[in-house]
């Protein structure tokens, strides 16, 4: 290999320790000798200087709680704030080899509470030390050495209450092999294949007068109790888009797309069964080319904002196929799970509408769902058509100003 390529090897590797969050700083130097490496033919040294971060990290403060479930057809859940406490443990099983485990407990506004046990580390010392050809194949992969194995343990209560009448009490286990560990969202392609195993109770409302009485309507009423999930899935994102182009006209030209799809397999021994698929596109195309800043040295404000003018579509679905596997899956009489179906509306999905306001729903709902509460469906599509551009005077922070159409 020449010495170009050498570097770039090793940059490669600088970023990808210092993704792993283990470490303050990751220096690397090749003792070359004044030579390259493919002068001599011998092998070159190198010397790795790893500053690493304090073995522990506690955090007490607030935060927003999410569903760790949601998907993108699944609605998200009304947003509430908690207190959270967790600490981080550094290299603490692995003897340095970048593993990270997280534990925290939290409580939300409305005393709900819930914990999480996570572990991620590299797949590469997992592997046993008599397979010597697993091992070397990851070494010889273009990426490099990228493979994590991820742990999750959690215990939480999703609020419907204000979609479908109901709260979902989850237990789950997750077991996660992905190409990037975790703290790195900042990849181009994630791919990742996920065993999960989780136990769900759907909880009605009650009536505030009565308890025993419940506030919600008999469709939903059908699928309330408990039920135990397996599956396995595969996720696969592409992020080429949403990114400003810093080289155009101080960076605010909006240009790329962002695909991604997922598939889960649900089964024995859970008792629901489905295939599952859903997935979404994404394009920013610029509508104007660049300014010639070198024919017009000072272009006029209103065409400084619209050389920024971008078009954008975006196109989402998903299917669910409920499966019985021979009535060992079927304890919900041939109708999928309202646990496993898609709800579409709300700001971070399809703007215009409500939480959970379009599909199917019950003639009637609890008090807190006068509409009716949203039942879901299997299958769901979704589709937007806008047009942006930067927003006058704060043009380079990255705020835009939209138009659209669903």
């Amino acid at each position: 290999p020449t010495l170009t390529e050498v570097s770039n090897s090793l940059d490669k590797f600088v970023v990808g320790m210092e993704t792993t969050g283990c470490y303050e700083s990751v220096k690397v130097i090749l003792d070359r000798d004044g030579q390259s490496p493919a002068e001599n033919g011998k092998k070159q040294n190198l010397v790795v200087s790893l500053a690493e971060k304090t073995w522990y990290k506690l955090y007490v403060g607030g935060g927003v709680k999410g569903d760790p479930f949601a998907n993108g057809g699944q609605d998200l859940h009304n947003t509430k704030l908690q207190l959270e406490t967790s600490i981080g443990l550094r290299n603490l099983f692995s003897g340095g080899c970048c593993d990270i485990t997280n534990l925290s407990y939290a409580v939300d506004q409305t005393s709900t509470p819930s914990f999480q046990l996570t572990h991620d580390r590299p797949l590469f010392p997992l592997l046993p030390p008599h397979a010597p050809a697993w091992r070397q194949s990851l070494h010889q992969l273009r990426a490099g050495n990228p493979w994590h194995a991820h742990f999750r343990a959690s215990v939480d209560t999703l609020d419907h209450l204000h979609t479908r009448s109901c709260r979902e009490r989850q237990s789950s286990l997750q077991m996660v092999l992905s190409n990037t560990p975790s703290t790195n969202n900042k990849v181009d392609a994630y791919k990742a294949f996920k065993w999960i195993a989780v136990l769900r109770d759907v909880m009605p409302r009650r009536d505030a007068s009565l308890p025993y009485k419940c506030d919600s309507s008999a469709e939903l009423l059908s699928h309330v109790g408990p039920s135990f999930k397996h599956s396995v899935l595969y996720e696969y994102k592409l992020n080429k888009s949403i990114s400003l182009d810093p080289d155009e006209n101080e960076g605010h030209v909006l240009s790329g797309y962002q695909a991604n799809w997922s598939f889960e397999l649900a089964g024995p021994p859970g008792d629901v069964g489905f295939f599952k698929g859903w997935g979404g596109l994404n394009l920013n195309i610029p509508l104007l080319t660049p300014l010639n800043e070198t024919a017009n040295p000072a272009p006029s404000f209103a065409s400084y904002l619209l050389q920024g003018l971008t078009f954008h579509a975006a196109l989402q679905g998903g299917f669910l196929r409920n499966l019985a596997f021979g009535d060992l899956c079927n304890n919900n009489k041939n109708s999928s799970n309202i646990c496993d179906r898609f709800f579409v509306g709300g700001p971070n999905q399809l703007r215009g509408f409500m939480q959970a306001g379009i599909g199917p729903r019950a003639k009637t709902g609890g008090s807190s769902v006068p509409g009716g509460d949203a039942m879901g469906a299997d299958l769901y599509y979704t589709t937007t058509l806008a047009t942006s551009i930067p927003f006058p005077t704060l043009a380079n922070t990255g705020i835009r100003l939209f138009s659209f159409v669903n």
